[in-house]
């Protein structure tokens, strides 16, 4: 008898668990249905509306963005003007300086991203057979959270950076924090502990 290689058998295990898995999410569809279980629209609450200045005109031009309040509260300590300081942010339009919205200009700013780590991980088992490991926990909801970052040139962005990685991140005491380009790539990370 031909012994199968072991690309297949993966291929084949691989195969089972997503047969396995599409059957599960096929009958929790029709158990809701059936049911009429109604899943209602969680909006993210509420937001706190600042501009940060554009990496291309960072004095004439700035980005009009929208956080939710609680990301500001839990990662910068608060949705206000020092707080908001500490990210090069400003709750006022600076006088003779333009502004644009967020959607279609993503690419004019930089962001910190915010990841809330667990101490260990945990490993659990799907109804379908696999095995999931979980790295990050959520926090009111989310797993991580973005905030822009600005300032008046790039290097001055990666000096609020790197006084922002060595401060106390109160509230923010456990996690990672990377710092990405308007593309959304990875520049730099920190670990708070």
């Amino acid at each position: 008898m031909a012994r199968l290689s072991t690309k297949l058998v993966n291929l084949k295990r691989q195969l089972a668990i997503a047969e396995r898995r599409e059957e599960y999410q096929q009958q929790e569809l029709q158990r809701k249905i059936d049911n009429n279980i109604v899943t209602p629209y969680e909006g993210k609450g509420p937001t706190t509306t600042f501009y940060v200045p554009s990496i291309d005109d960072p004095a004439d031009l700035y980005v009009r963005v929208e956080v939710p309040t609680t990301s500001l509260t839990e990662c910068l300590g608060g949705a206000d003007a020092t707080a908001l300081g500490k990210v090069g942010g400003v709750l006022t339009l600076p006088a003779g300086a333009g502004e644009v919205p967020q959607r279609g200009f993503a690419n004019k700013y930089m962001s910190l991203k915010f990841i809330h780590r667990d101490t260990t991980p945990v490993a659990t088992q799907t109804p379908w057979g696999s095995r999931v490991v979980k790295y990050y926990t959520e926090k009111n909801g989310q797993a991580t959270r973005m905030i822009p970052i600005g300032g008046a040139s790039i290097s001055a962005i990666l000096t609020r950076w790197k006084a922002l990685k060595t401060a106390n991140f109160a509230p923010f005491t456990k996690g990672d924090i990377q710092l990405l380009a308007p593309d959304n790539s990875v520049i730099e990370s920190a670990s708070v502990a």
